[in-house]
C-alpha cells in the first residue's frame, strides 16, 4: 500500500487487490478537509491526483519556522482533542454519580467549575469511578495549560512567519 499527502489535508491511498477482482488495484482517495476547508476543493484535488499521478503534482515541503509552526498547531490540535474525550467521559462518571449535576459543555476547561468538582470529588467516598474521575480531571487542567503555552508560542511564531494573518477575524488577538 503506498501513500501520499497533498496539501496537508488529502491523503491519495493506493490499496492492494479489491476483495471483488482478485488480483486487480485500485485507488482510494481519503479527504481529510479541516474546519472552514470546503471538501469539494479537496475532493477536486483528489481526483487531479488520480488522473494526473502523484509524481506530477507540484509538492510545497515546509522547512525553518513555517514547518515549526506547522507541528505546534498540529500538537495543538491532537491535545484538544484528547482534552475534550476525557472531558466526555469525565462528564458521564459525574454524571452517574450525581446526576442532578448539570455542566455546560467546556465548563471544566476554564473558570470556576473545575475547583467546584474537585472539591467535590475531594469530599466523595473514593469509589474506583471517583479515583478515575479526579485523574481525568487533573489530565484535563495539565492538558489546557499546555494547550494555553502552545497558543502563545503558536502565537509568537506567527508574528515572525507571516503577520498579516493577525489583522484577519478569528485569528488575531
Amino acid at each position: 500500500m503506498s501513500r501520499a499527502r497533498l496539501s496537508g489535508f488529502l491523503s491519495v491511498v493506493e490499496s492492494g487487490s479489491c476483495a471483488s477482482r482478485p488480483g486487480s488495484w485500485r485507488r482510494r482517495v481519503v479527504v481529510f478537509a479541516p474546519a472552514g476547508s470546503p471538501s469539494i476543493d479537496a475532493i477536486a484535488v483528489a481526483r487531479a491526483a488520480l488522473r494526473e499521478g502523484l509524481d506530477a503534482l507540484p509538492a510545497a515541503p515546509l522547512e525553518g519556522p513555517e514547518l515549526d509552526l506547522r507541528l505546534l498547531v498540529d500538537h495543538r490540535e491532537r491535545l484538544i482533542r484528547q482534552r475534550v474525550a476525557l472531558n466526555n467521559t469525565l462528564q458521564w462518571h459525574l454524571h452517574d454519580r450525581w446526576p442532578e449535576l448539570e455542566l455546560p459543555g467546556s465548563s471544566l476547561f476554564y473558570g470556576r467549575w473545575a475547583p467546584r468538582v474537585a472539591r467535590r470529588l475531594a469530599r466523595a467516598e473514593q469509589t474506583m469511578r471517583v479515583r478515575i474521575a479526579r485523574d481525568e480531571l487533573r489530565r484535563i487542567r495539565e492538558l489546557s495549560q499546555t494547550i494555553k503555552a502552545l497558543e502563545q508560542e503558536i502565537a509568537g511564531l506567527v508574528i515572525t512567519v507571516a503577520p498579516q494573518l493577525l489583522t484577519e477575524p478569528g485569528f488575531g488577538p
